[in-house]
């Protein structure tokens, strides 16, 4: 049977968080997909406000990070938005000439304000 749920926060992006594509998903199969945006740094909680069919009482909001499955928790339902951004290094070249550049992903360290590599001696896909 379908399933509807009704997220919270109830909003776009923005500033202090909100879902891409509007506060309601519906699951197929057991499964739903949504993209959480907060505009800003700080933390956004979700929760879910209601569902069709309605969810059985007293049940809290269970929450797992990076789609992995598990641990269910609770706390794990803060997400967390990092100051942060890109370093693109590229050298100076002509018009419809090769060059090699780089680029680094980095957030500001929350005690120095300094850059910080977000991550390292990886591969990410880039579209």
């Amino acid at each position: 049977d379908p399933v509807i749920a009704y997220l919270v926060p109830n909003s776009l992006p923005s500033p202090t968080g909100g879902w891409v594509n509007g506060s309601t998903i519906s699951f197929s199969n057991g499964v739903g997909n949504a993209q959480l945006r907060r505009n800003s740094a700080g933390n956004v909680t979700v929760d879910v406000s209601g569902s069709v069919p309605t969810a059985m009482s007293f049940n809290n909001t269970l929450c797992s990070h990076n789609g992995n499955a598990g641990p269910f928790l609770a706390s794990n339902c803060t997400m967390n938005f990092a100051d942060s951004g890109f370093i693109l290094d590229v050298p100076n070249s002509y018009a419809n000439q090769s060059v090699t550049g780089t680029i680094k992903a980095v957030r500001k360290d929350n005690a120095s304000q300094l850059c910080l590599p977000s991550f390292q001696n990886v591969q990410k896909p880039v579209s």
